[in-house]
């Protein structure tokens, strides 16, 4: 049989297909697998989220002499406070504001129709516009129609997963409890696996994962909220309707590197031309400060050490992700990506420390 190093590659592959295709043969065997991992997945990865926003206030609340599981209880009542007074303060404005785009839904609609109507009458937008079958006004108007349409016909479907979500974020704080109590001996039994010579250097490499985990988490986190907040007060000067929702909006998909915040100013958009346009152009200059002054003077100071992702790099795991699970997965991607290459990038180090050359024998 040949020993070439390109048919040790082949028969490598030959093997590896082989024994791929004897799992899909017995994939009964791994379903229930696959079922309880998809089940835990995303409880696990919000706590671990949140495991890392509040580690800080754990770790204070600790360094003041008091204990760990009293901290974190601690921690508990403060952020459930802080819930409460939010709803209290924040929730009837939410509440008000959806129910009004609920209830105006169809204005806005035909509101949106006029202004496309009026802005194809302008000589200078006539070339965006074509005439006959494919008139872009009622295109975009029965989209929108359309989608309407749709969400009120699954709404029993909404509601299913809207109770699988609250059902989600119900295991959350069980998990994050025990992770920010036991979350610091996770490097103890990582350490297990290597060389006893090699301790110091995986304790190492699992600081700076660590480090570059709390960093990109914590910063995203901090930038995002500040950024919502600034977005909030610029639209509210301006004066534009559902202007928390908007902001939130924002805030939400600032997560997304690069296309974050083209992603959350779409929607702004569309309502401020609904309004007028002269309200887009507003938001634009709204959003304009809000980005300079994010990517000037926030990011620099929080993010710190921040993980260079290509954008075409960023292009494609948005496509693929919005593929195959819309827009939560164009949400999570990037973020996961980027949590990923630090945990891949540091675990290949780990890797090789252990399979480094063996300790040299004993002289007889």
């Amino acid at each position: 049989m040949p020993q070439g190093k390109y048919f040790r590659i082949g028969y490598g592959m030959i093997v590896f297909l082989v024994i791929v295709w004897l799992l899909h043969q017995v994939d009964f065997i791994f379903r229930p697998l696959w079922t309880i991992g998809k089940a835990l997945f995303f409880p696990f990865l919000l706590a671990g989220v949140f495991y890392y926003i509040l580690r800080p206030v754990v770790l204070l609340l600790e360094r003041r002499r008091i204990s760990r599981t009293l901290s974190i209880v601690v921690l508990y009542l403060l952020i459930t406070c802080v819930i409460v007074s939010l709803s209290m303060f924040i929730g009837p404005v939410i509440r008000k504001q959806v129910e009004m785009l609920i209830a105006n839904l169809p204005e806005l609609i035909d509101s949106f129709r006029s202004q496309l109507l009026e802005l194809q009458a302008k000589p200078w937008a006539r070339g965006l516009f074509q005439e006959g079958n494919t008139d872009l006004t009622d295109r975009v108007a029965d989209y929108f129609s359309g989608a309407m349409t749709t969400i009120g016909d699954r709404a029993l479907n909404l509601m299913a997963v809207t109770t699988g979500i609250l059902v989600i974020l119900g295991m959350v704080p069980f998990i994050l409890f025990y992770m920010l109590k036991d979350g610091e001996k996770v490097p103890h039994i990582l350490l297990r696996w290597l060389p006893q010579r090699h301790e110091v250097e995986g304790r190492k490499i699992l600081t700076e994962m660590d480090d570059a985990l709390s960093s990109y988490i914590q910063g995203q986190f901090i930038v995002s909220l500040v950024l919502g907040v600034i977005i909030y007060i610029g639209y509210s000067i301006i004066g534009m309707e559902y202007s928390l929702l908007l902001a939130i909006l924002a805030m939400m998909t600032n997560v997304i590197p690069s296309v974050g915040q083209l992603i959350g100013v779409i929607p702004s958009i569309i309502v401020a031309f609904i309004h007028s346009p002269s309200m887009v152009v507003k938001v634009v200059i709204v959003v304009t400060i809000a980005q300079q002054i994010e990517g000037n003077l926030l990011s620099p100071h929080i993010m710190g050490r921040k993980l260079d992702i290509h954008p075409l790099t960023i292009i494609m795991l948005l496509l693929v992700s919005a593929s195959l699970a819309g827009f939560l997965g164009m949400l999570l991607a990037v973020p996961l990506y980027a949590i990923a290459k630090v945990i891949v990038q540091h675990a290949l180090r780990l890797f090789i420390l252990q399979r480094s050359a063996p300790e040299p024998s004993k002289e007889p």
